[in-house]
């Protein structure tokens, strides 16, 4: 048996392939197979048989086939017989059956009667309870002819109970005697150490009592006295708790048995007994989860119900009643009461409500929403969730479903995406950088378009990767700004500071950001917001100062400080370059002390590194003009003769700077001009394009359809916004804040 057990494609039974089965089942496979007396194993729900060697001829004919095959599939004719007792083995319960009698044919000999004691074992999978049990077959057949039949006989029955007690160990099953002639129970030494009692004592009917409960005393004492009576069927079956003698903690076990009657005298009594504690602390915790099930489901604030297949309603919780439900909203295929809708605002087609699709085994959690139609007429949002529920075989039954009120936080949730459209529209069009950082996901959630502006990073990237935006930081500054955006999330501040960002293009920006706390209902921090200015602009301009020598780095420092500039001085180019990358916008003041073809290179280094500060190059010229033009194509801003005049150096970091103003100032200005267009109403954006495609006040309100006093009202609040006192000043700033013409077909001009 063991070869067929390894050959069998149990991949085409419930169980599955052996190499998918859990350790506990091998582990009660390997037992059955090496025991010496007939066992079969029943596994699963289905309960799955697997037996040895000395049970082919309990399955006669039916053997090879019924290995592998479920109870159902191989003994279809008794079912019904032993049904109950394979449920209630199931069920935790060790059943013994003596006397049972069969006939079989021995090769091609007669008929030949036996009589067998099955003891069904239940066994747990050592995880959620009882997985299937063993049935272990013991030979009692009566009137042994002859010595050597009885010889043979008695061995069997040693191996018998050798694997009977093999058995017992491997799922706690103790089998015992009773002799109700002189009341001596014997009792495996297990046995005796539950009671307290040491493995030698002798056990009578007294010291058995004695370690019973005592509220269980009584009906034990019943259950064994009906056991005695030869009037009724001798069974002995019964579950109850154990004290012992020693004081030892409350156990319970479960017990069976029957009593054998001559001439109407109880003579002997086997059973088994097998202990329970663990399954009863189990079934008394379920109790309990159910009676908090119970009790919650009545305090629930939402509904809930239980429809059988045919979608009508079976139970329900006091909250449902408010829902007036009779049936599943998928039995409204009409949407007269109940009616759902796609993300595109298209009805949702009946199959797809949470009823239907449960009925179909699916999950829908948390649900779909509803508007549904109650009997007063008043249309309330309602979400619906469902489950299928299942029975042992997995098939579906019914559905529990969930209803949710969710009427105020639908309505809430329309004026909050108003709310946020808003929101959106102005910091669409704002300079500044609006953004939203979700604690639970530890990313941007939201960047406006102004962050390209400033960053020169597109928004998508940084929400798709938050590495993004730490790699933009200044190396020098990061670790601040992140302990910034920390005490935001975790201590509520609202936290003002100055950092550096590097752009893509190595250009450095000081940004100002302002963060603060967002909160849920309960108070509890679930975002950070905030706004980011580029106040590059606002912060005076470096010279970089690069000399070799110590002496005249020196005093040209002190030179330049003395006229009121911020210097950073560097001992060579290299130095200088390896921090290029990272500084505010400034001027570069270098000497070079290479006559060659390599004193320009430092301008060269730059432009390769996309750095666009002007440089102001110190080098011996020696009235070389074709040397100067080539030093200005190479991309000098100014060259000086070394050594250079004070006066010289300062004019030319002087002119140098100013260049470098007027590009900040032309971009402050374009920045306060896209604020001020975002502020703008709807309708004022509408005339200030109207302006920009040349309409006037006439052909502006035909085009808008309201009256020419009303465009004249909003073309000055424009100008105002705009501190445009032209109407070509307006313009300008419009087109720098990047305002487009509209697209409207023009009016020919009204004249006058």
């Amino acid at each position: 048996m063991a070869q067929r057990v390894r050959t069998l494609a149990w991949e085409r039974t419930p169980l599955g392939p052996i190499a998918d089965w859990s350790d506990r089942l091998k582990a009660v496979v390997d037992l059955v197979l090496a025991a010496p007396l007939p066992m079969t194993l029943h596994w699963g729900d289905r309960r799955v048989q697997i037996y040895n060697d000395a049970a082919r001829e309990v399955f006669d004919r039916r053997h090879p086939q019924a290995l592998g095959q479920t109870f159902e599939e191989c003994w279809p004719e008794l079912v019904e017989v032993v049904g109950p007792i394979h449920r209630r083995v199931m069920a935790g319960k060790a059943v013994v059956l003596t006397d049972q009698c069969r006939t079989y044919v021995r090769h091609a000999g007669a008929p030949e009667d036996f009589t067998f004691t099955n003891y069904f074992i239940p066994l747990t999978d050592g995880v959620e309870g009882v997985a299937g049990f063993l049935v272990t077959a013991v030979k009692t057949t009566p009137g042994v002819r002859g010595g050597a039949d009885r010889r043979a006989s008695e061995a069997a029955l040693r191996e018998s109970q050798a694997g009977l007690q093999a058995a017992g160990d491997l799922v706690g099953l103790m089998s015992y005697r009773w002799d109700p002639t002189t009341g001596r129970l014997h009792w495996p030494p297990r046995l005796k150490a539950l009671w307290g009692l040491p493995p030698d004592a002798e056990v009578d009917e007294r010291m058995w009592l004695e370690g019973i409960h005592p509220e269980d005393r009584g009906r034990v004492q019943r259950a064994a006295e009906r056991a005695l009576d030869p009037d009724g069927d001798g069974l002995y079956a019964i579950e109850y708790r154990v004290t012992g003698h020693s004081g030892g903690s409350e156990r319970w076990i479960s017990t069976y048995g029957r009593m054998v009657f001559e001439d109407r005298q109880p003579v002997s009594f086997t059973g088994a007994v097998l202990e329970v504690t663990q399954q009863k602390r189990v079934e008394a915790q379920l109790r309990r989860s159910e009676s908090y099930l119970a009790a919650i489901l009545r305090q629930a604030p939402v509904g809930v119900a239980v429809f059988g297949a045919d979608s009508r309603l079976m139970m329900g919780n006091a909250a449902l009643d408010r829902f007036e439900i009779g049936e599943t909203s998928s039995a409204d295929p009409q949407g007269a009461r109940w009616r759902a809708f796609r993300t595109d605002g298209s009805p949702l087609a009946p199959d797809q409500y949470p009823a239907a699709r449960a009925l179909r085994g699916e999950v829908t959690m948390p649900g779909v929403d509803f508007l549904h139609r109650r009997e007063n007429g008043a249309e309330v949002w309602t979400r619906v969730g469902a489950a299928p529920l299942r029975d042992a075989a997995g098939g579906v039954y019914g559905v529990v479903a969930i209803y949710e009120d969710i009427d105020q936080q639908r309505r809430y949730e329309d004026r909050l995406r108003y709310s946020e459209e808003r929101f959106r529209r102005f910091a669409e069009n704002s300079a500044d950088v609006m953004w939203i950082y979700d604690m639970a996901g530890e990313r941007l959630e939201y960047v406006s378009p102004g962050f390209q502006r400033a960053w020169g990073i597109p928004p998508e990237q940084v929400i798709a990767d938050r590495g993004v935006w730490i790699a933009a930081l200044h190396p020098e500054d990061r670790d601040g700004v992140l302990a910034a955006l920390q005490r935001v999330l975790s201590e509520g501040e609202t936290v003002s500071h100055e950092y550096r960002i590097v752009r893509p293009d190595g250009a450095v920006r000081r940004i100002r950001d302002t963060g603060f706390p967002i909160r849920d209902t309960a108070g509890h921090i679930v975002q950070a917001g905030g706004i980011a200015q580029d106040i590059t602009r606002d912060t005076p301009p470096t010279v970089y100062l690069v000399d070799p020598d110590p002496e005249r780095r020196a005093a040209k420092a002190d030179l330049l400080r003395g006229a009121g500039q911020r210097v950073t001085p560097f001992a060579s180019e290299q130095a200088f370059l390896e921090v290029a990358g990272a500084l505010t916008p400034g001027c570069v003041v270098a000497r070079t002390q290479d006559l060659g073809a390599a004193r320009f290179e430092l301008v060269g280094a730059l432009k390769a590194r996309r750095i666009s500060l002007p440089v102001i190059l110190e080098t011996s010229l020696g009235g070389d003009v074709a040397l100067a033009i080539s030093a200005m194509k190479a991309g000098a801003t100014d060259l000086l003769e070394w050594p250079c005049r004070p006066e010289a150096l300062l004019d030319a970091v002087g002119s140098a700077l100013a260049g470098l103003s007027e590009v900040l100032e032309d971009e402050e200005a374009t920045r306060l001009a896209q604020t001020q267009v975002a502020l703008m109403s709807s309708r004022e954006r509408e005339v200030l394009e109207g302006l920009l495609s040349g309409g006037t006040n006439k052909t502006i309100a035909r085009n808008l359809g309201i009256s020419p006093r009303t465009v004249e009202n909003h073309r000055a609040r424009v100008m105002e916004r705009l501190g445009a006192h032209t109407l070509p000043e307006a313009v300008l700033a419009a087109a720098s804040a990047g305002v487009k013409p509209t697209r409207r077909g023009s009016s020919k001009a009204d004249p006058g």
